[in-house]
């Protein structure tokens, strides 16, 4: 059993599992956030590895979907559907360091699949 309490933003602006269930149900769309302080980054001024970027990315989809699990068994596979990068490049974030441009997302890709 898996904590996430280490890894997830600690203020109420993550979503619950109540909104993923609704978002699911309706055929709604998740914004998947690459800023490294509302993805739980714990580090300080020094840059994250693609691998740690990664893995605050892979946290927040098992945890998304184990909680859809719970609500809506069978069908938390749906999830997948929902999802889009919300990036937000205009400089009003701070993104996840190896993955700070759209020019980085085929790194991201190969990576998150080689999980």
């Amino acid at each position: 059993d898996d904590d996430f309490s280490d890894h997830c933003y600690t203020w109420s602006i993550n979503l619950c599992a109540e909104d993923l269930e609704v978002i699911v149900t309706t055929k709604g769309i998740i914004g998947l956030s690459f800023d490294e302080r509302i993805m739980g980054s714990q580090a300080s001024s020094a840059q994250i590895s693609a691998w740690e970027g990664i893995l605050m990315i892979y946290i927040q989809l098992k945890k998304m979907l184990e909680d859809l699990e719970q609500r809506l068994p069978g069908r938390a596979h749906e999830l997948w559907s929902c999802l889009c990068i919300g990036t937000d490049f205009d400089g009003l974030i701070d993104p996840i360091d190896p993955f700070s441009t759209a020019d980085d997302f085929p790194t991201f890709k190969k990576l998150l699949l080689d999980l």
